[in-house]
């Protein structure tokens, strides 16, 4: 399928929650954050977009760090080649 890139103008929301199991049945509460698990716990994440847009939207990386700069080390993939 090709891709085309177009610009323009619009509304977009990014929503992303992590939930306690694998059945993505409960996420965290606000009182649960920050959120803190061991090295190589899995963690459950559902991520979506919403838009007045037709948008395709795929996450090819995704990577956890203790702030939320770029450049922050160290750095912890979630997501690798989406």
């Amino acid at each position: 399928m090709p891709i085309s890139i177009s610009v323009g103008y619009g509304n977009l929301t990014f929503r992303i929650d992590f939930y306690t199991s694998s059945s993505f049945d409960t996420p965290y509460s606000l009182q649960d954050y920050p959120l803190e698990v061991e090295l190589n716990q899995y963690i459950y994440v559902r991520y979506s977009v919403e838009s007045s847009a037709d948008l395709a939207i795929m996450a090819v990386t995704c990577k956890a760090t203790k702030d939320g700069s770029f450049y922050s080390w160290p750095q912890y993939t979630i997501i690798q080649n989406g």
